[in-house]
């Protein structure tokens, strides 16, 4: 892996868009700098811009292109987290570290805890805080209600306690409190109740919770490398996810998918599981090293070495596609994907990003079902490609449809508000269907689709238009017989047959 020593590297924060992968830097280079954490749109992250070693907080604005400084007390302040509005982070300005929070929408600091030894490793999520607590002398997990400014003890004094994560209400941990290793404990803030997790044989560490799951690795095989567990909160049922992965790595879960990296085959890969149908995906196994993987909701963003370069690539866990983010020659690492951004640290323009337009590209398109009508607006696509009949429509929304039968479908944005072209290609990319005008400068035409191939329906506009449109798709009218009858790719006695059969009932009725 390479050197992130921060005397060793000058790097900046920055950012791209996914369909065309257009970086943009959040912050100049400074020495120290990369993407901590993410949340909507704000990331933040520890910055040695300042002279003497200090360690500062500063933070990036999205939507609204603006960095902004979080906390630049003097001595060090460290591993920022972010919820909502909420920053907390580790701080040492009294000369042991406690822990201090900032509050984006009033602008004003306070502190936490401020307790004596130190207090680190903060992680919040809504109303929550979370941290390690060597208060006394001990090895303490503490948490803290922003909204009632209570604290609470968490996880008492206990060996291997390690730092915590927190979901919700929900707080794990692990700690050594008898047996073979230290175990997995959950505590609950509402009930303000501690509860056991997984108290199996041997080690288990490193957990993470999101929502209704918590994950870690665990060594009760007696194996090395551990495997990968789950937890279900809501059903208390626990799961093996796999076997034999790498402890190095972080482990990350959205929703109902738990990501993760893996040597397989001699080769560290990234591979996820979808919790709600109990299936394993194969999200990257190019050659070379893949790791440090991220995700939020359907994206996954990770570091690849493919082309012998640390370079971005995602993922989209719905489509099942893969896209290059970042591909330049300098090193990039640490990425993170947060709603419609991803953020990384570059070693050339410090911390990049890119915004993640829905319908952009192929690898962002969304599933339109049969009969239903998808709307949106080109106004702020960023597509660079063009179809094969049309002139110079760049400006593009992709989406996919899978027919459940062989049929012919009308694909339709007649009653658009632009001049618009409306394309069909297969899954190889392949342009099978082109309209430009049929419905005034509008386009609709027919799919001769076959059951369960996926297809990418692209809408576009003439000559670089753009504006507000209404997709549909529904199975074609009875209209002209075509040659290829039943749709199966040849022409045929069969089709001659079925034209034989619908002339002579046509003529009957």
């Amino acid at each position: 892996m390479i050197n992130k020593s921060k005397c060793l590297w000058v790097c900046v924060i920055v950012a791209v868009q996914v369909s065309t992968f257009a970086k943009f830097p959040i912050s100049t280079p400074f020495r120290g700098q990369a993407p901590i954490a993410i949340d909507g749109s704000i990331v933040v992250w520890e910055d040695e811009r300042a002279t003497g070693g200090q360690l500062d907080i500063y933070g990036y604005n999205f939507e609204t292109g603006v960095e902004f400084p979080i906390c630049t007390a003097f001595e060090r302040q460290g591993a920022p987290d972010i919820s909502g509005n909420i920053v907390v982070w580790e701080d040492r300005r009294n000369g042991t570290y406690d822990i201090y929070g900032y509050d984006l929408t009033t602008q004003s600091e306070f502190s936490i805890c401020s307790e004596a030894w130190d207090q680190t490793k903060a992680c919040i999520d809504g109303n929550y805080v979370a941290w390690f607590d060597d208060r006394n002398g001990g090895q303490s997990i503490y948490g803290y209600d922003i909204s009632t400014h209570q604290e609470f003890l968490i996880g008492a004094d206990a060996y291997h306690n390690a730092e915590p994560s927190i979901s919700g209400n929900i707080v794990v941990w692990t700690a050594l409190k008898g047996g073979t290793g230290p175990d997995i404990y959950g505590y609950d803030f509402s009930t303000q109740t501690e509860f056991v997790i997984c108290a199996a044989s041997n080690t288990q560490e490193k957990p993470v919770v999101n929502g209704n799951y918590v994950a870690w690795y665990d060594y009760r095989a007696g194996n090395y490398p551990p495997d990968l567990y789950c937890y279900d909160l809501s059903s208390h049922q626990e799961l093996l996810i796999s076997t034999g992965c790498e402890p190095s790595q972080s482990i990350r879960i959205s929703g109902d998918y738990i990501v993760w990296a893996q040597e397989r085959n001699d080769a560290l890969d990234i591979y996820g599981y979808d919790l709600n149908n109990n299936q394993e995906i194969s999200i990257c196994t190019a050659n070379g090293w893949q790791g440090d993987p991220y995700v939020d909701n359907n994206i996954v963003v990770w570091v690849d070495r493919r082309n012998g370069n640390y370079d971005i690539y995602g993922y989209k866990l719905t489509t099942h596609q893969e896209f290059s983010v970042d591909t330049d020659s300098y090193q990039q690492d640490l990425p993170m994907v947060s709603g419609n951004y991803i953020c990384w640290r570059d070693f050339h323009w410090g911390i990049s990003a890119t915004t993640v337009l829905p319908n952009d590209d192929t690898p962002l398109s969304t599933e339109i079902l049969l009969g239903q009508v998808m709307s949106g607006s080109t106004t702020d696509a960023s597509g660079a490609d063009m179809t094969l009949l049309g002139y110079n429509d760049f400006k593009d929304h992709w989406y996919y449809f899978i027919p459940a039968t062989t049929d012919r479908y009308t694909v339709s944005v007649c009653g658009s508000s632009f001049d618009t072209t409306l394309a069909v290609f297969d899954e190889n990319m392949f342009e099978v269907e082109f309209n430009d005008n049929s419905c005034g400068d509008q386009s609709k035409l027919i799919l001769r689709g076959k059951a369960d191939k996926k297809y990418y329906v692209r809408v576009s506009g003439y000559d670089g238009d753009n504006g507000n449109y209404n997709l549909s798709i529904i199975k074609d009218s009875p209209g002209p017989l075509r040659s290829d009858i039943n749709c199966d790719g040849i022409v045929d006695m069969v089709d001659l047959s079925i034209m034989g059969l619908e002339w002579l009932s046509d003529n009957q009725n």
